[in-house]
């Protein structure tokens, strides 16, 4: 049979497609006027009619990606707060590719029930435990309703996720009671109420930034900033790497540095890297769809998130590329889809955070958004290299981090990377410890915040500033 066709142009990367009434609505991403081959800076939304066995086009909107980001960034999780025996009502719109997300602590043996309407049941869920990584539910079920019984007290991310290509109304219910003992008579069970709850939005954070190109510090051994730190570490099981890098030295300070190690959820680090680099590189700030991804993935480790963006990257090897373009040695990414068992040392994970927290890897605009979405992540998730940093009050230090954990077959994987920078400047550094084949996640985190404390015990001794 004759199919209708039209052709979209050379150079296009289709976002979203709709058909409705024998109208087809394509949104997609095409070279703006003066763009290079490669670069797609321009979004075009075109509606077509089918007449006559053929697609006559009736409109088109076109408008310049955005370059620099909004005044806020508006995809932190929103938290529920839901009273046993009552449920909560979250209302809202999504953009296509847009997600919402929400956190609820949830207590071991309460049964927590969620479900999402939207037209057409367009929006599915995605639930996902924070402290243990346990994904309840993923997006590739195309869920709209789960309820279980909980095994573990601790936060939940629940997100909303659009695979509507037009904007998508929803009503999230989240409930949480627990599980009914046996009685001998029966009693009557009050229906339960709703409210509706909202949640904050936050801005971006400024860090100075006194590297510039290719950072290549000195090495040093650990001991020579902190002996207690090498002394200690030194005690712990292995196989472990740990560094510090101080710009103020033009240095870094490891034990056993050039370890590769997996990485777990530390990786998302470098694919938040990778994401940030390629809209750079097409002279546009990160897109919606895009943002709403890299903010669950590093402010509450999900996974769901990162594979999305594993596989836009092409997985390892597109993330290899990536840091082979940049200079970037010591990384070994997974060439498949267990992105968690990616490998890296310590030294290469300290270098390269440096880069992008203290010089010129990123631009003004995504540095900003780096610096915030790791200094974003959620409270139960701030172990690892944060131990011994003082972060209280207006007078604190400003602390950036991401940790990944996982209980492999032949042991935990915990690892804690992040940036540290005193209000004075006296002290700023990045810091990054791995560990693998642990016999317990908190024996793990021991040996990280082991070394963390100490070091940040020796440079709260010392007097260091920018050059």
């Amino acid at each position: 049979m004759p199919v209708a066709s039209a052709l979209l142009g050379d150079r296009v990367a289709v976002r979203a497609i709709r058909i409705d009434n024998r109208k087809i609505t394509v949104a997609m991403r095409v070279r703006g006027p003066r763009d290079p081959f490669v670069v797609l800076t321009r979004e075009v939304t075109r509606t077509y009619a089918l007449q006559d066995g053929q697609l006559i086009l009736e409109s088109e909107e076109a408008a310049d990606v955005p370059s620099t980001p909004p005044g806020q960034f508006s995809y932190e999780a929103r938290r529920l707060a839901v009273e046993v025996g009552k449920t909560a009502v979250q209302r809202g719109t999504l953009k296509p590719g847009e997600l919402a997300t929400y956190l609820l602590r949830g207590e071991a043996g309460q049964e927590m029930s969620v479900s999402v309407r939207s037209q057409f049941s367009n929006a599915i869920l995605s639930i996902q435990g924070l402290e243990d990584s346990t994904q309840l539910v993923s997006r590739s079920s195309y869920a709209t309703a789960w309820s279980a019984v909980l095994a573990t007290t601790q936060d939940y991310m629940i997100t909303v996720i659009t695979l509507a290509g037009n904007d998508l109304n929803y009503e999230l219910a989240v409930g949480l009671g627990r599980v009914p003992t046996p009685v001998p008579t029966a009693t009557a069970t009050p229906a339960p109420t709703a409210m509706i709850v909202t949640g904050d939005t936050g801005s971006a954070a400024t860090i100075s930034a006194p590297l510039s190109g290719y950072f290549r510090p000195e090495q040093r051994p650990l001991a020579s900033l902190s002996s207690e730190a090498a002394q200690f570490i030194d005690s712990r099981l292995q196989p472990w790497s740990a560094a510090v890098v101080l710009p103020s030295d033009a240095a870094i300070y490891s034990q056993n540095g050039d370890a590769q190690l997996e990485l777990a959820s530390v990786v998302k680090v470098l694919v938040m890297l990778a994401i940030l680099d390629a809209a750079q590189r097409e002279n546009r700030y990160v897109d919606r769809f895009e943002l709403s991804l890299l903010w669950p993935m590093i402010t509450l480790s999900d996974n769901d998130s990162a594979t999305k963006l594993w596989d836009q990257l092409r997985g390892g090897r597109g993330l290899a590329q990536y840091l082979a373009s940049i200079g970037a040695t010591g990384f070994s990414p997974y060439e498949g889809p267990f992105w968690g068992t990616s490998r890296a040392s310590a030294n290469s994970l300290a270098i390269l955070l440096a880069r992008a927290a203290f010089g010129d890897l990123l631009n003004n605009e995504h540095r900003a958004l780096f610096l915030t979405l790791l200094q974003r992540v959620t409270p139960s998730q701030r172990w690892g290299v944060s131990a011994g940093a003082q972060e209280e009050g207006s007078a604190g230090e400003l602390v950036g981090l991401k940790n990944g954990w996982y209980p492999a077959e032949t042991g935990w994987r915990v690892n804690s990377v992040g940036f540290v920078v005193s209000p004075d400047d006296r002290h700023y550094f990045t810091i990054a410890v791995l560990s693998n084949a642990q016999p317990s996640q908190d024996y793990g985190i021991a040996t990280i915040e082991g070394v963390a404390e100490r070091v940040h015990s020796a440079l709260l001794s010392q007097s260091r500033t920018p050059p």
